[in-house]
C-alpha cells in the first residue's frame, strides 16, 4: 500500500504486529529492490522501539536529493571497481550458495545447534544444505543469487518460491535454516521458508523464534520436529494471546517462565547458530559483544585471524588468550563496517579494512591508515559499553549460561573452557587505549 503510494522507487523501514505489540524479538523490515520487506534489522526488538514510539513505518525518497560528493570521483570509481572484481572471485561461494553453505560446514565440525543446543550434528542435514537450497530455488525458477542493494558484487542473498513457482521469501539465510530448522529438529526447507515468510509478516526475528521454540520443545511443551504443534504455537502469537505474548517476547523471559534447564541467551538475547562449545571464540563474541549473543559483532568462523602477526599463529589461536584476543580483534574489524555502512560479507580481515579506509580517503581526502581505522571501530564499542552501563548492563553479564560450560556437546565432547573472570574483563583494555 505504501509502495503504490508514495511509488516503487521509495524505500521503506517497517514494523508489523510484533513492533506494535512490544514484542521483544520484533524487527524492523526493510525493502529490496523487489519491494519485499525481507531484510530485517532483526536483533534486540528495535521493532518494538518503534511501535512505542507510534511509528509504523518510515518512507524514504531520494528523488530530487543533492548528489554525492567526492574529492576525486574518478579514482573512487576506479577503486570500487577493483575491489568488486577482487570479490567477485574470492566470494564466490557465497554468490552460489548463499550463507546455507555453513549449514553442512558447521555440522561436519560439530556444533551446528542440534534441539535445543543439546547436541552439535543433525542427522537431516542433507535436506537443508545450501546445495539442496540451490537445486530446490532453481527447480522452481527463484534467484539462487540476488543482490540485497544495487551494485553488490557478492549477491549472496536469494529468492525462494514456493512449489507452486510463487514468491515466498527471500534473504533465506543459514541462521534462519538453523535454528528453525535443526535447533527445533526439523529438516524441511518449505517449511521453515514459511516460518520466515511468517517472521516477514509479524515482523519477527527468525533467530530468537527459533532459539525460543527450541527451549519450548526442549522441556516438552511440544516434541520436537512437530511442524503442527510449532504452527499452532505460531498461531498464538499471531492473534496475540497470553501465550503469544509470551513467546514474543523471547527466548530468555519464555525460559524463565517454563521453568526450562537450557536458556541458550546473553545479555537476555537468544545465542546464534553456533554452538560455542565448538566455536569457541565466536562464544567470547556473545560474552563481550556489547550487543550480547550478536555472532555479527565477531564470528570466529574456522581459517579467520586477527590482523597482527600474534593473531595469525595457530598455536596462540589455541590458547585461551588466543582465542579472547582473536574475538576480540574480529569486534573491532567489524567495528569498521558498522560505522562505515560496508556490509560485512566482504570479510573481517586487515585487507578489507585497509580497502574501506582507502576509499574513505579517496571521497574524502583524508589520509586514514589501517590503524586509525580501527582506533575509531574501539572508540564506537568503548561507547557503546558506556550506554550499557547507563542502561544498567554490567561487564559482569560477559558470560555464557553454565550449561555451556558443564555439559559437553556431542558427537565431540566439546566444552566451553573460557574463563570466565577473563571474558568480563576482556575490554578493559580499552581504559588504556582510548
Amino acid at each position: 500500500m505504501l509502495k503504490k503510494k508514495h511509488g516503487f522507487a521509495t524505500n521503506i523501514m517497517s514494523i508489523g504486529p510484533a513492533g506494535e505489540w512490544g514484542y521483544a524479538m520484533a524487527t524492523v523490515a526493510v525493502t529490496d529492490m523487489e519491494g519485499n520487506p525481507a531484510r530485517h534489522c532483526g536483533r534486540g526488538g528495535m521493532g518494538a522501539v518503534m511501535g512505542s514510539k507510534g511509528i509504523k513505518a518510515i518512507i524514504i525518497d531520494d528523488s530530487g536529493a543533492p548528489p554525492m560528493l567526492y574529492k576525486n570521483k574518478d579514482l573512487y570509481r576506479k577503486l570500487a571497481a577493483n575491489w568488486a572484481q577482487e570479490l567477485v572471485k574470492t566470494k564466490k561461494v557465497l554468490t552460489d550458495y548463499g550463507t546455507a553453505n555453513l549449514v553442512t560446514v558447521i555440522n561436519s565440525l560439530g556444533y551446528l545447534p542440534t534441539r535445543n543446543f543439546s547436541s552439535g550434528t543433525f542427522e537431516g542435514v542433507d535436506s537443508i544444505s545450501g546445495e539442496m537450497l540451490k537445486e530446490t530455488i532453481e527447480k522452481r525458477k527463484g534467484k539462487p543469487s540476488h543482490a540485497c542493494q544495487p551494485g553488490c558484487p557478492i549477491r549472496r542473498s536469494n529468492v525462494y518460491n514456493d512449489d507452486k513457482g510463487n514468491y515466498l521469501t527471500a534473504g533465506f539465510e543459514y541462521e534462519t535454516i538453523g535454528l528453525i530448522g535443526p535447533n527445533c529438529g526439523i529438516g524441511d526447507l518449505d517449511f521453515i521458508a514459511g516460518m520466515d515468510r511468517t517472521c516477514d509478516d509479524l515482523g519477527l526475528d527468525t533467530m530468537e523464534l527459533g532459539v525460543t521454540m527450541g527451549i519450548i520443545m526442549d522441556v516438552g511443551m511440544i516434541p520436537f520436529g512437530d511442524k503442527e504443534k510449532m504452527l499452532q504455537l505460531v498461531e498464538e502469537v499471531k492473534m496475540n494471546t497470553l501465550l503469544g505474548k509470551l513467546i514474543g517476547q523471547g527466548a530468555a523471559l519464555t525460559g524463565r517462565v517454563v521453568g526450562a534447564k537450557r536458556i541458550p541467551v546473553v545479555k537476555g538475547q537468544g545465542i546464534s547458530c553456533y554452538d560455542p562449545r565448538g566455536g569457541k571464540a565466536t562464544g567470547v563474541t556473545y560474552a563481550t559483544s556489547p550487543m550480547g549473543a550478536d555472532h555479527t559483532a565477531g564470528n570466529c568462523l574456522p581459517g579467520r585471524t586477527g590482523y597482527r602477526p600474534i593473531t595469525n599463529d595457530p598455536n596462540f589461536l589455541n590458547t585461551e588468550e588466543g582465542t579472547i584476543q582473536l574475538s576480540k580483534e574480529m569486534q573491532y574489524m567489524m567495528g569498521v563496517f558498522d560505522y562505515s555502512g560496508i556490509c560485512c560479507f566482504v570479510g573481517p580481515a586487515s585487507d578489507s579494512v585497509e580497502w574501506v579506509a582507502k576509499l574513505i580517503n579517496v571521497k574524502l581526502g583524508s589520509n586514514l591508515t589501517l590503524e586509525d581505522m580501527l582506533y575509531l571501530s574501539k572508540k564506537m564499542i568503548k561507547n557503546e559499553l558506556l550506554f550499557n552501563q547507563r542502561a544498567g548492563i554490567e561487564q559482569s553479564g560477559n558470560v555464557l549460561p553454565q550449561f555451556f560450560y558443564q555439559e559437553r556437546l556431542t558427537p565431540n565432547d566439546y566444552l566451553f573452557n573460557i574463563s570466565q573472570e577473563k571474558l568480563v574483563e576482556a575490554f578493559n583494555e580499552l581504559d588504556e587505549i582510548l
